[in-house]
């Protein structure tokens, strides 16, 4: 299993796990001054959210593109069209 730490390693914020290049556990983002996000390049079969701070779910607009189809709870769905369009 090779397990790659994208970000959230020793920091607070963008937290996101590549599990075998398939796997994406979050996509977080550190809302700081200017926004930083998780460094590397992905293109995953599937994305897991631990729940729903930014820290853990800020980044994941970016890959709706990429990963279909897309699960949800449905409470988060009801959150997700506003991060969306902020995006």
């Amino acid at each position: 299993m090779d397990v790659q730490w994208l970000g959230g390693a020793r920091e607070i914020g963008r937290s996101a796990i590549l599990v075998d290049d398939t796997l994406l556990l979050d996509f977080g983002m550190d809302s700081g001054n200017p926004p930083t996000f998780p460094v590397g390049d992905v293109d995953p079969d599937a994305v897991v959210v631990s729940h729903g701070h930014l820290d853990h779910v800020g980044s994941v607009p970016a890959l709706l593109s990429a990963v279909d189809p897309l699960d949800v709870h449905e409470r988060s769905a009801l959150v997700s069209p506003s991060e969306i369009e902020d995006f």
